[in-house]
Formats: C-alpha cells, structure tokens, sequence
C-alpha cells in the first residue's frame, strides 16, 4: 500500500464527507461542515490548519482534523480549542490495511508538531462513532499504541432504543417533577429541517445575551442555522409570556445526537424548570426520529475547587437523565520526551 499524506485544503470537501458517510469511524466531528465551523470558532487562537487525508493512487483511505492553535503562550496540535478527535479510516478496510492508514495518521501528526515546535498532541475518542457505541467491546487505545499517555474520562450516554416508558424511569425523581412543571409553564418550539430567519435570530439573540456580550464570529451562527435547515442539529426553544427565555441544541448525525449547548435568559430563576424540559423534549424528539444514541457530555466527579464544584454540578444534573457512562480515552503525547 503506497500512502501519501495530503493537506485537506488540496482535496474536495465532496471526498472528506463520502469518506465520514460510510467510515464506521466518523461521526458529524469529522466532516467538512463541522471543520469549516471548526475554523472560525477558533479565531485568533488558530495559528495554521494542518488537517490532512491519506490517499492511496488519488483515492481516500483517511482523514484527520487537527490545528495549531496557542494556549497558554504554547503551540498545541489540537482542534476546535480542544482535542483531535481520532483518525478516521476508509469502510471496509481490513485490518492490515486499517494499521497501515493509522501509522500514516499518527506519524504525520508527529512530524506536523515537530515541523512547528508544538509542546504538545492532543487526542480524544469519539464515543458517538458506531465504531465505538456499536462495538460489542471497547476499541483498542490506538494513541496508546503509538505512543500516547492515555487516560479515561467518563462521558454520559442514553441509549434511545428502549422503550418510552424506560427511558421515563430512568430520570431522577427531582428531574420528573420540573420536567411536569416546565409543561405548565412554558410553550415550547422546536426546529430541525427548517427555521426561518427571524425565528433563528431569537436564538442568537439569547445566545449573545446569556454569554454577556462575548464576542463571536457570526459566521459560526450561519453555520449552525445551516445545520438545522439540513438536518444535521437540533433546535428547542422554550417561552414564557410570549417571551424566549431558553434554547438547546443538538447536534445529529448517523443515528447519534449530542447534547451540544444550551442558553437561557439572565433573568430566569436559577430553580427554572426550562432547561429540564427542553433537554427531555429534545431526548424525545430524537427518540421518534430514530435516534439510537445521545451523549450528554463528560462527567467531573470532584470538587475540590470551585471550578470542579461547577463541573461536577452540571455533570450530577446531566445523570439526572439517566443513562450511563461511557469511557471517552484523553490522550496526550508530549514532544519533550522525544527531544
């Protein structure tokens, strides 16, 4: 097998998602549609795109997203101010040839850092892959194997295969009772498909207001529309006396969603049932969509500073849901030690 590393800028945006469509290993994290929002998002902090494919004869077997971006004061080979979500390998592969894309993988990432002095790799899993949640066991640590420090960080999965009445008894009681409140209280919009302007401008607008003003390239809000209008997010929307006091968003892509943001008014009460109900409505909406599989997001279980306090708040809220935790693999390779 005669592979070649490729900048993704030189190849077709149409090869990158054929090749996520039918990849096993892809989920929305790797297509060109989150790469591009990917870009933006990152602003000042985005010091190169150093994203590549690996072709064989002009034909795709592999791709991996990845930035130079400045945290710190240091170069990272990262991505989205986080981390590189694992490589993704052409369907159908066997195994010889699947080790044979993943060595080229990881030994451009290697040269990349090296050829841009970057102190450290950062790699993540991407539970939401079929590849991952379809697995009957779970996957062998490939960063691990090429070097990598790994360690495990939990992250919450519901399971939207069983039965309505399942999913019911798997909430907290706490969780049930401002679910049933929120239903008096709020009326509720939701949008996936469609949204017309006006409609996603009362989103921005919250978004921007609940953030306090911080500042956002409004080309990642054109994508996010875009990704509503095309099926691939989302959008619930709560309102209280005609006004919009909450949203939430879900990302969605091959049978999997994830639980991506959510915002509400400054001036909601903090014991608000709002964001209880918009997260169990959007469970619900993506369970009648034929949705298998929803993570909710990492789990922080100290709290020993006020930051991890706030962390594992929002973590004890988000199990209130019920689901179980899945192991995401960090992975993290320090180019000092190979000085």
């Amino acid at each position: 097998m005669m592979l070649e590393c490729v900048d993704l800028e030189r190849c077709s945006s149409d090869d990158l998602d054929r090749l996520c469509d039918h990849s096993e290993d892809a989920w929305f994290w790797h297509t060109s549609a989150w790469h591009g929002y990917a870009r933006r998002y990152t602003g000042a902090a985005l010091k190169a795109d150093v994203s590549f494919m690996v072709l064989e004869d002009k034909v795709p077997q592999g791709a991996c997203a990845c930035f130079v971006e400045s945290r710190d004061g240091k170069s990272v080979l990262g991505f989205n101010r986080e981390r590189i979500y694992w490589p993704v390998v052409r369907a159908g592969a066997s195994q010889g040839q699947r080790n044979g894309i993943l060595d080229a993988v990881f030994s451009r990432l290697q040269r990349i850092a090296r050829e841009n002095s970057v102190a450290r790799v950062e790699l993540t899993s991407t539970p939401l892959a079929a590849a991952f949640y379809g697995a009957p066991q779970r996957p062998a640590d490939l960063p691990g194997l090429h070097g990598f420090r790994t360690t495990v960080l939990d992250t919450q999965v519901i399971d939207l295969r069983q039965p309505p009445e399942q999913l019911w008894r798997g909430v907290r009681k706490g969780h049930k009772a401002a679910i049933k409140a929120g239903r008096r209280e709020y009326d509720l919009s939701l949008w996936r498909g469609r949204i017309d302007d006006s409609e996603f401008r009362a989103y921005v607008d919250l978004h921007g207001l609940a953030a306090g003003g911080a500042p956002r390239a409004p080309e990642t809000y054109d994508y996010m529309r875009d990704w509503i209008r095309a099926g691939s997010a989302l959008l619930l929307g709560a309102r209280h006396a005609e006004r919009w006091v909450a949203f939430v968003v879900f990302l969605v892509a091959k049978r999997a969603a994830y639980y991506a943001s959510a915002c509400r008014h400054p001036e909601l009460p903090g014991n608000s049932a709002a964001g209880h109900l918009l997260l169990w409505e959007g469970l619900e909406a993506l369970r009648s969509a034929g949705i298998q599989m929803v993570e909710l997001g990492p789990q922080h279980y100290g709290a020993d500073t006020a930051e991890a306090k706030k962390l594992a708040a929002i973590s004890h809220y988000k199990r209130g849901f019920g689901g179980v935790a899945m192991p995401r693999y960090l992975s993290d390779l320090d180019l000092a030690d190979f000085a």
